[in-house]
């Protein structure tokens, strides 16, 4: 039994080593680009845009909503509400409950990393690991599902994803001085994306 446990890991590390040496570059946006393990299934709908692939160890998953018809002007301080906000709305959304929540930068502008455990759905990876960034007007989750099983094989996988995010040198976060937001709004996109 201990020598087919051993070789199914080995099987897992050895197809986790041939899909990081085939990563596929695509711009999520006109000003923003991520790596993929292999060529995502493209869903464009009217309020987002979806990108999904999956390999043997997770699900690999960016959602970009544009959200200048929204007009959504944070000022600094907000920010950090309106992530709270989102990640509220996903775990709700997802019957999922928070293991971590740590403040992220990208390409000097700030963010969110959480990672959550929702069993609401036995067909889908349980441990959820999600980006949360707002980005010239658009509302980017990059998100990186696999099992508890797999965490240890599929982490290389989750930090070459998470870390190819290329913003380009054309981004802005979206503060201006002294502008309200309701919290719904927040809430809404991390329900939405959850």
């Amino acid at each position: 039994m201990k020598l087919i446990t051993n070789l199914t890991i080995l099987f897992v590390l050895i197809t986790n080593i041939s899909f990081s040496q085939t990563w596929e570059t695509l711009d999520i946006t006109e000003f923003a680009r991520i790596d993929f393990p292999t060529l995502p299934e493209i869903t464009n709908t009217p309020q987002e845009l979806i990108f999904n692939t999956r390999d043997s160890s997770a699900i690999y998953l960016v959602t970009v909503r544009d959200l200048s018809n929204r007009n959504i002007n944070l000022t600094a301080n907000q920010l950090p509400e309106f992530y709270q906000g989102v990640i509220n709305g996903t775990i709700e959304s997802s019957n999922g409950q928070l293991l971590e929540q740590n403040a992220i930068e990208v390409n000097n502008i700030p963010g969110v990393e959480i990672l959550y455990f929702s069993n609401s759905n036995p067909q889908l990876p349980e441990l959820r690991s999600k980006r949360i960034l707002l980005v010239n007007q658009h509302l980017i989750n990059i998100d990186f599902w696999t099992t508890e099983d797999l965490k240890q094989i599929a982490e290389t996988n989750k930090s070459i994803y998470f870390n190819s995010l290329d913003l380009g040198n054309n981004t802005e976060q979206s503060i201006e001085p002294e502008v309200v937001i309701e919290k719904s709004e927040a809430f809404e996109q991390g329900y939405n994306s959850g």
